[in-house]
């Protein structure tokens, strides 16, 4: 996570593949409850980084969560994450 403003969370995707990448969706979770998420269709070049907000529903207290990633070609990724 790149930081915060108000209850959105800013997240830098990177992408050291040698193909584009584009993230469909992606979320934050803590247990099975969805704190923000992130829908649209950032396309990535290889090298290259995007910023983008995840959009939350309430306060988001910091701690450990997960990352969830869901890309345009079906595949998914996890990060386990800390926020301050």
């Amino acid at each position: 996570m790149a930081g915060r403003d108000g209850r959105n969370l800013h997240a830098l995707w990177r992408n050291p593949g040698s193909a584009y990448a584009q993230v469909g969706e992606g979320s934050l979770q803590r247990c099975s409850a969805v704190l923000a998420r992130f829908e649209g269709g950032n396309y990535i070049l290889p090298g290259a980084r995007k910023a983008t907000a995840l959009k939350a529903e309430t306060d988001i207290t910091g701690g450990a969560a997960k990352l969830h990633i869901a890309f345009d070609d079906g595949k998914t990724q996890v990060f386990d994450i800390a926020l301050p």
